[in-house]
């Protein structure tokens, strides 16, 4: 089988990077992914959304989601899922340089996600400076219906967020689902339907 690889991000970071680096992806179709990444790793990381065009992403847009998430090597730890080919969501970390990272939502009302909807800060305190975030999300119940999993490096947690509103702003439902994972499990999620989500991550605490 015939695979094709494309450069879609000439310069992420330097050096030994891709150790730091994040990416996800969700396609609504075979000639229309979304890629969402960490870009300049190295010096003023950004959040990266990438609109393709054509099967292997060799046409397509990159848009700059959050041009400051934090410092150098830090990551957002961002997932994306789409409802439809103009209507995505991205998960991700912010102010992950502070004493008080954050866990923000991003609503994309067009394609390339050109004028994002950000949410409030669903978590405002993800630990400290030193936080590395992991974050899954899934929409199977349509705009106003993500669910969102993610660990809090501050507290050792995996938390699971059920939202009710197109960019998780007002009223989601935050459940604690392990209060012992460790520090930076890695995780993902997926969900059949809205009332029935499967959760996989590793427990770190031994």
């Amino acid at each position: 089988t015939d695979v094709v690889e494309t450069q879609i991000d000439a310069d992420a970071g330097a050096n030994d990077d891709d150790g730091d680096s994040d990416i996800d992806m969700y396609c609504f179709s075979a000639t229309d992914c979304k890629v969402v990444f960490t870009s300049s790793i190295d010096a003023n990381p950004d959040l990266v959304f990438r609109d393709c065009d054509d099967a292997d992403c060799s046409t397509g847009t990159s848009t700059v989601l959050d041009a400051d998430i934090g410092g150098a090597s830090d990551q957002a730890g961002a997932s994306v899922y789409c409802v439809s080919g103009t209507n995505c969501k991205v998960a991700y970390g912010d102010d992950m340089d502070t004493t008080t990272p954050a866990l923000e939502v991003i609503d994309c009302g067009d394609d390339e996600c050109s004028s994002p909807s950000v949410s409030a800060e669903i978590d405002t305190d993800l630990g400290s400076s030193s936080s590395v975030l992991h974050t899954a999300i899934d929409c199977v119940g349509g705009d106003t219906d993500c669910k969102v999993i993610y660990n809090d490096f501050g507290i050792s947690d995996v938390f699971f967020i059920d939202c009710a509103d197109a960019n998780c702003n007002t009223s989601e439902v935050v459940t604690q689902m392990d209060s012992n994972a460790g520090s930076t499990p890695t995780l993902d999620l997926s969900c059949v339907a809205t009332d029935n989500c499967k959760m996989v991550f590793h427990d770190n605490s031994g």
